[in-house]
């Protein structure tokens, strides 16, 4: 039997849990900060593609959000 348990992801303090790792796989934070995106323009997007991938797009208008959904980069608005 193997027991799974909430993964904490501070490598500094391991008892840190604003950011971490639950046993059903979900990214989760405790704090009232923000969370930074990854970010460049539309010539910096990543070349390996999966649905669910969101980033700031700094190339386009004034910087946007987009989502790759079903095989193309959608802003999020």
């Amino acid at each position: 039997m193997k027991f799974y348990k909430r993964e904490n992801l501070s490598r500094y303090n391991p008892f840190d849990n604003s950011l971490a790792v639950e046993t059903d796989g979900r990214i989760v934070t405790n704090t009232t900060n923000s969370l930074q995106l990854p970010s460049g323009d539309t010539t910096q997007r990543p070349t390996v593609l999966q649905n669910g991938e969101i980033r700031y797009n700094t190339g386009i208008g004034s910087g946007v959000i987009e989502a790759y959904v079903d095989g193309s980069w959608k802003i999020v608005k």
